[in-house]
């Protein structure tokens, strides 16, 4: 996913926390790379969830049929559809051109082309800056 890099925060253990705009919208997140970056730079990243998301908690059905982007109540919320059902718990999530995997405690709870919202304030992002 190609992202701007709108306003950076630096906090304690050399944490970096970003917000950034994209073609989906507006989101937040910790930066996951030992690359520099700066304000107004565009990067093409990958997104990560980390840890175990449950439905009906961080994840619940969409009934919007586009995927976005956008903050709410602190949280960065993600609308994909379900493009498929991995093993281990796995699901890959289409956001646009953009794919997110992600580790759900119940993977019977989800069917591919159904429309989902993620919600987190843990969202990893990674530059593909070699």
């Amino acid at each position: 996913m190609k992202i701007k890099l709108l306003e950076l925060r630096f906090l304690k253990q050399n944490k970096v926390n970003v917000t950034f705009s994209s073609d989906l919208g507006i989101g937040f997140g910790y930066w996951n790379s030992s690359n520099h970056v700066k304000e107004g730079m565009e990067v093409e990243v990958e997104l990560d969830i980390p840890g175990t998301l449950c439905f009906g908690k961080d994840i619940v059905e969409s009934m919007d049929e586009e995927p976005k982007l956008y903050i709410s109540m602190d949280k960065v919320n993600l609308i994909g559809r379900v493009e498929q059902i991995e093993y281990d718990n796995i699901i890959a999530v289409r956001l646009g051109h953009s794919i997110l995997l992600i580790e759900v405690d119940d993977p019977s709870m989800f069917e591919a082309g159904r429309w989902i919202k993620i919600q987190t304030n843990e969202l990893q992002i990674t530059d593909f800056m070699f």
